[in-house]
């Protein structure tokens, strides 16, 4: 008969030790793999270079969003830009400038008294409900965009800042306002029909 082989190892990868036994089954035609997982103990400076690891990789995912990411303080302060909305805004990849007036400038001057009172509105009751508005690109066009933002609180429920986080809905609010232009232009040319029906009508009686 074939004897059972036991395999046990450390996982570097998944910082934990394995251990497999294979087990005949009853019917002795079938066998099964019970498997035994133990993590290992981590040493201070083990959790503090995975601790680091894990937010580099976090860091580097949220930087690479295909949509303008932005944290504020609560009182609207914005210290952190990620490079998706620092190209669109800036045409570039990193920013230092963080003043407010580099941002005021940014939003069209007709959205401008909507888009802070929502979004000063919002942060007062700690709930900023979706907007749209319209952005100036670095090449100075606007486009279109979605803006969400979230309160991230601390240990004691205070709002440690805010995440805002911007969509570009450019291309369909141009098809929003291409159907709505089409739409009009429908009811324009019945309308026309009508009056037109009614004055034939009026020759005909």
């Amino acid at each position: 008969a074939q004897q059972q082989r036991f395999l046990a190892f450390d996982s570097e990868l998944l910082h934990a030790h394995i251990e497999l036994l294979p087990v005949k089954a009853p019917d002795g035609q079938s066998a099964q793999i019970q498997i035994f997982w133990m993590e290992l103990p981590r040493t201070s400076v083990q959790a503090g270079a995975a601790a680091q690891q894990q937010e580099a990789v976090y860091r580097q995912l949220v930087d690479e969003f295909p949509h303008n990411v932005f944290l504020c303080s609560p009182g609207g302060e914005i210290f952190w830009t990620n490079k998706t909305s620092n190209q669109f805004k800036f045409g570039a990849d990193d920013i230092a400038d963080f003043a407010s007036t580099a941002w005021i400038d940014k939003i069209h001057p007709d959205d401008q008294d909507m888009a802070f009172r929502n979004f000063s509105t919002g942060m007062a009751v700690g709930c900023i409900e979706p907007y749209r508005v319209r952005l100036k690109k670095h090449n100075g066009e606007f486009e279109w965009y979605l803006f969400t933002g979230a309160p991230m609180f601390d240990e004691a429920g205070k709002i440690r800042h805010w995440v805002g986080v911007n969509i570009n809905i450019d291309k369909f609010k141009r098809a929003e306002e291409a159907a709505e232009a089409h739409t009009q232009a429908l009811y324009a040319q019945i309308n026309g029909y009508v009056r037109r029906l009614e004055e034939a009508q009026k020759l005909a009686s």
